[in-house]
């Protein structure tokens, strides 16, 4: 593990110098600070994938939330504060009527180092990816799954098959074949990839027909249909994958894929094209550009200015800091769209001062959810007062939730009286808590100081402390590197409508998120339980039922759904403005009005 000054040796031996003398530099031009954020950014996804396999959803947020972007940004689909002035609210903006010569778009995480579909862990690779490389399953802007490459069955409990369209072609005019979804799936089961996390209940994965694929599992496992709408289930060429080893998905080895578009020009540190791919099988998905040209502006001030100057056709992960400057602007408009993140609070550690559940209970129930909605993310983002905040909600069981989430929505929201009396009880003696934050992020910076005065209405001391990016990321994963802290801001993003995904990796026993040593084998039974269980309504009541048992216990708090931000010029319509984008080729769709 490197130090957390981050000082690691470019391709060409020299040191690169430390994130904070980069953020303190004065005058530091800003496409050096970007691309110095990039190359952290990169490294720390890379860190992660190698510590462990799995939580690839709360591993793309934490690296957002470390100054990769402003993933707060993020949206949801819960809730209901209503869009801000100014703003439109919807999941696709506007319908596009024809073709474009050339769509220009920034991405949300700037440049990739790889488009290989098990590395590209960032939001800026996948959105890229899920344009070039068609996914088993897709999802709509409303996160509603259907087939695309294949159709999926659930024969039993516990096997699956994949029927592969006969008319998906590859790039090259090859057919899509059911050798080459066996070896893509199993690729992403390799111990270095990142999408692990959905493939623990599988035992093979085999041809059983010249266009049919089997996956069989050890136990019966509901999510893994679910998670093949996303990039967890991309397809790419068996033979090509082959040839370029290392270099498959780098700007020098290229990718043979289905998609709707093909990888053109990469030109490292600048941009990317994609050029339309006039063969393509799909035509629900034919491209209305001839090509796109994808910037990779991270830098907020430039990308601001280039957007309001009608440089861009569009961006997503628009950043709340931003939203006052675009929503005013004339060249375009700005638009407010589902999503499934959610900003958290968490407790960093089993004991301490923080180990007991009535004074982390007063901690969570004293945040004001509302005003930090309205404060730092402008009104996009929406309060949540569950662990398994609603935008996670299946939703072929939403009223199982939402008569569930009710008391819990007025249980967890304290008046300062209360607040006070858990503290008292709890035998808070008024030490010091620390609230950890990844330097460079102003979001996450505003937010921790809200928390902080929040905290001293109810008498809870806090001080804040800001933490280098990757410093903060191995204290995440690193126990050690979080035994001096108290409380620290997280993240979560996820691909499914579904608390499953998530939720194990942050109270199942002796789990990367598990900070506070939760254990109670009634959830665990239930989470199990809960997993094999097919049925949406079914599967909600057993995950209520476990629902009194850890928010007596309050680890930590989903405690706001931000929303999806996506900035469109006028004249462009068919954007996907909700977090979906990510999970079908949302570019595609985009044409002029």
């Amino acid at each position: 593990m490197r130090s957390s000054a981050y000082r690691s040796r470019r391709g060409d031996g020299r040191l690169k110098p430390t994130w904070s003398s980069l953020v303190k530099a004065p005058g530091l031009v800003g496409d050096i600070r970007a691309q110095f954020r990039n190359d952290i950014c990169q490294e720390i996804t890379l860190t992660i994938r190698r510590m462990y396999q799995g939580a690839c959803a709360v591993i793309v947020a934490a690296a957002s939330l470390v100054g990769c972007s402003e993933s707060n940004g993020k949206a949801s689909g819960g809730g209901g504060s209503g869009s801000p002035d100014g703003l439109t609210t919807t999941n696709v903006f506007g319908k596009a009527a024809g073709d474009l010569d050339t769509l220009k778009w920034d991405v949300p995480d700037g440049e990739p180092t790889s488009l290989s579909p098990i590395f590209a862990a960032n939001f800026s690779g996948q959105a890229i990816l899920a344009n070039l490389c068609d996914q088993l399953l897709v999802q709509d802007a409303d996160y509603k799954i259907s087939p695309h490459l294949a159709k999926a069955t659930q024969v039993n409990d516990t096997t699956v098959t994949l029927d592969v369209v006969e008319k998906a072609k590859f790039w090259d005019g090859k057919p899509v074949t059911a050798e080459d979804v066996v070896f893509s799936l199993k690729q992403q089961m390799r111990p270095d990839a990142q999408f692990g996390f959905a493939f623990k209940s599988v035992s093979s994965i085999s041809e059983t027909g010249a266009r049919q694929v089997t996956v069989k599992f050890k136990k019966p496992d509901e999510l893994f249909v679910k998670e093949l709408a996303s990039p967890i289930g991309m397809v790419w060429q068996k033979d090509y994958a082959e040839a370029k080893g290392a270099a498959y998905g780098t700007a020098g080895g290229g990718l043979m894929c289905s998609g709707p578009f093909e990888l053109g020009k990469w030109n490292q540190g600048r941009s990317m094209t994609l050029t339309r791919n006039d063969a393509y099988w799909n035509p629900t998905y034919r491209a209305h550009a001839k090509q796109v040209e994808l910037s990779f502006v991270t830098d907020t001030a430039a990308l601001t200015q280039g957007l309001l100057a009608g440089e861009f056709d569009g961006a997503w992960n628009v950043r709340p800091s931003q939203v006052d400057a675009l929503k005013g602007g004339d060249k375009g408009s700005l638009v407010v769209g589902d999503s499934l993140a959610q900003t958290m609070v968490s407790f960093a550690n089993a004991g301490g001062v923080t180990g007991n559940p009535d004074l982390r209970r007063a901690i969570l129930g004293s945040i004001d959810r509302e005003a930090i909605g309205e404060k730092v993310f402008k009104g996009t983002a929406d309060p949540s007062y569950t662990v398994v905040a609603p935008n996670y909600w299946d939703e072929g069981a939403t009223a199982v939730y939402e008569k569930a989430y009710g008391p819990y929505e007025k249980s967890n929201k304290l008046t300062v009286e209360q607040a006070k009396k858990l503290v008292e009880s709890s035998g808070y003696k008024g030490q010091t808590l620390k609230l950890a934050y990844p330097s460079g992020d102003a979001t996450q910076s505003l937010l921790s100081q809200i928390i902080q005065e929040q905290l001293a209405g109810i008498g809870v001391k806090v001080k804040i402390i800001s933490m280098e990016p990757l410093a903060f990321l191995t204290a995440t994963y690193t126990p050690s590197q979080r035994r001096s802290l108290d409380l620290m801001m997280m993240g979560n993003y996820g691909y499914a409508k579904d608390p499953l995904e998530f939720i194990t990796f942050f109270l199942g026993p002796d789990e990367t998120y598990n900070w506070t040593d939760f254990s109670d084998p009634e959830v665990t039974a239930g989470l199990t339980e809960a997993r094999a269980t097919f049925d949406a309504e079914k599967r909600a009541e057993i995950l209520v039922r476990l629902q009194e048992k850890w928010e007596a216990a309050a680890p930590f708090a989903s405690f706001l759904m931000p929303k999806e931000l996506t900035y469109v010029k006028n004249g462009i319509g068919g954007v996907v403005t909700s977090g979906a984008y990510l999970n079908l080729p949302s570019l595609a769709l985009i044409g002029t009005k």
